[in-house]
């Protein structure tokens, strides 16, 4: 439980604090008339549309291919951080990389679960 409260605190922080781009700004989902609407650049998407976003979702997070690349892209990220870094601006680039990564893969997840 505590885990959870300090993750939506970080998660409020950062949202009304820091100008940064989170799950929630990209294909914004709302609910009208009992469907789920997805928003692509401000403008509502076709419910077909919307069906092939959830499936191709689910292929690309089922896909080893999208499970190798979040690997290594998160091994070289780290690989530049810890070993290869040469100020503070560098560990600040790779968080930013591997905060982008999470947001990517949490937009996928988000899509892959729509109803």
């Amino acid at each position: 439980m505590k885990s959870w409260l300090q993750r939506k605190f970080i998660r409020f922080l950062v949202k009304h604090l820091f100008n940064t781009v989170g799950e929630d700004d990209i294909f914004v989902t709302k609910l009208k008339n009992n469907h789920v609407v997805v928003y692509k650049k401000g403008k509502p998407l076709t419910h077909e549309y919307a069906i092939l976003l959830k499936e191709r979702s689910q292929n690309l997070l089922e896909s080893d291919y999208w499970r190798h690349v979040n690997e290594e892209v998160k091994y070289q990220i780290n690989k530049r951080m810890y070993y290869k870094s040469e100020s503070p601006k560098d560990l600040m680039a790779g968080k930013a990389m591997l905060y982008s990564l999470d947001i990517l893969n949490s937009v996928l997840k988000r899509l892959s679960n729509l109803k």
